[in-house]
């Protein structure tokens, strides 16, 4: 497993590795980076950048597995934009998302994400030139796990918003580098008592306080603080795509055994959803319930829902996972508090 930490020498790093590395192609590559605060726009575009170009070296051609783990949380405040500005030609300029999707259809069978992700991954795109279906002749376990923001500051997933919550994103976009959010910190924090004040329970050279301030201010530039969820249900216009996307290119992996696609949201256990194919004796390690456990023999689609998940199948994508399981397959859908 390559790790990288210091996120500002990502691309030396993975130069360094593939031309050190990767000799034998059978064996499994894995790639960790570690979460890059929210607020660095640029670094995070520009790691996804280079990990694309990375990722079609030629030495990558005969891989068959791959772990990579891209992981970047879901803020807490969900005012908070993620990218500069949208891409006008989503989903084509996810460039991560179309190397992985290239290196799937070679001899990879085994594929793992942990990051954002985007409907190119799956190969098919009605608005690019080269629009035909993918095929992923080897791909045998595919796992995917992604946040619910994409690589340009969309989200897949909507609500309802309030009055206060509209005030509270223009505030960001003023205080987008942290300029002019001094004057909003100066004041006692969740009704502490002000820091001059003999009374005040900071210390006397002021060094709680000012702590304080810094955290609470890092934590608003990142999208932590304040906590504001409202998106708790799946946007059709973005989410439902992405999971057909996922449910037809499942028909183009002709040795599938196991597929699944699952959120990663801060009440994921509540609203959150996962999406699971299973081959006839695949053995799914969320396997509790009598009713799958007795038909292992045939395949399965399982829909988890979160507790309190609005998401309903939407058409066609039942046609599709009917078509995939035949006469003895089953489409099971479930609620659950663990995804």
């Amino acid at each position: 497993m390559l790790s990288i930490t210091n996120n500002y020498k990502v691309q030396s790093s993975l130069v360094g590795f593939f031309s050190t590395s990767c000799k034998v192609p059978y064996e499994p590559l894995g790639i960790k980076i570690y979460p890059t605060k929210l607020r660095h726009r640029d670094l995070r575009t520009e790691i996804r950048n280079v990990l694309a170009r990375a990722l079609e070296a030629p030495t990558l051609s005969n891989l068959e597995s791959l772990s990579l783990i891209l992981e970047e949380d879901t803020p807490a405040n969900h005012d908070y934009q993620t990218a500069w500005k949208e891409d006008p030609n989503y989903p084509n300029g996810d460039n991560l998302g179309r190397a992985l999707c290239r290196l799937a259809q070679t001899s990879l069978r085994d594929l793992s994400i942990i990051g954002l992700v985007s409907p190119v991954l799956w190969g098919v795109d009605p608005t690019h030139p080269d629009r035909e279906a993918k095929t992923f002749p080897y791909l045998e376990q595919l796992s995917v796990r992604f946040a619910l923001h994409t690589y340009d500051g969309r989200w897949y997933y909507t609500g309802c918003q309030s009055m206060d919550d509209n005030e509270d994103a223009g505030d960001e976009e003023n205080h987008e580098d942290g300029d002019g959010m001094e004057d909003d910190l100066q004041r006692p924090l969740h009704g502490q008592t002000d820091p001059d004040s003999d009374f005040g329970s900071f210390s006397s050279d002021g060094t709680e306080y000012t702590s304080q301030v810094n955290w609470e201010r890092e934590k608003y530039l990142d999208g932590e603080y304040p906590c504001n969820i409202w998106r708790t249900e799946p946007d059709p216009k973005m989410f439902d795509p992405l999971i057909q996307g996922f449910v037809s290119a499942t028909h183009r992996m002709p040795r599938l055994q196991v597929a699944e696609i699952v959120t990663d949201g801060p009440e994921n256990g509540e609203v959150g959803n996962a999406i699971t194919y299973a081959a006839p004796g695949a053995k799914l390690q969320s396997e509790d319930w009598v009713e799958e456990v007795a038909n292992l023999s045939n395949p399965r689609w399982i829909v988890a829902l979160g507790f309190s998940s609005p998401w309903m199948l939407p058409d066609p994508i039942p046609g599709l996972m009917e078509k995939q399981l035949g006469a003895d397959g089953q489409l099971i859908i479930k609620r659950t508090y663990y995804l």
